[in-house]
């Protein structure tokens, strides 16, 4: 059976930006492969996550993702046992320092979303045809924000 137990520190550890499917087993302690049953749940079930696959890139780099990037699991559960010690103040403090790199995620999604609207279409005259969309990166941790494939053109960009 399932442990529910062993879903928060997996939701917790991909809103600090631990992404790849290694990375997590060995943060959240389990052998590999252990962690399948667990983020199929949270995919295919709970609509919670969402796996990445780089473009133009090796699909067995996949990434976990919030298919909707939570506040909670990047921000307050972390700051649980302050909060729990009556120290609302400094969990704030730290709290307030961290907002940037989730609207930054928030961004990356906008500017993959514009993309996606914008192919098919001709603005300015220009035809505008993408294949796929999406990020880019590599075991190096080299990453691109945002990867526009089409049939004769790749567009590259960063999110800032």
């Amino acid at each position: 059976m399932k442990s529910p137990a062993r879903y928060n520190p997996i939701l917790y550890e991909i809103g600090q930006g631990t992404h790849d499917l290694r990375r997590l087993e060995s943060k959240v302690g389990v052998r590999k492969g252990g962690l399948g049953p667990y983020l199929e749940t949270l995919r295919e079930d709970l609509a919670l996550l969402q796996m990445e696959n780089p473009v133009c890139g090796v699909r067995r780099q996949a990434r976990y993702v919030f298919d909707d990037p939570f506040f909670y699991f990047h921000f307050v559960f972390g700051s649980r046992p302050l909060l729990e010690l009556g120290r609302s103040d400094r969990a704030l403090r730290e709290i307030e320092a961290g907002p940037g790199a989730h609207a930054g995620v928030r961004f990356e999604r906008i500017a993959l979303e514009a993309l996606v609207l914008l192919s098919g279409s001709s603005p300015q005259g220009i035809p505008v045809d993408f294949e796929r969309i999406g990020r880019w990166w590599n075991r190096r941790g080299d990453d691109i924000d945002v990867v526009a494939e089409g049939k004769d053109e790749v567009i590259l960009g960063e999110v800032k």
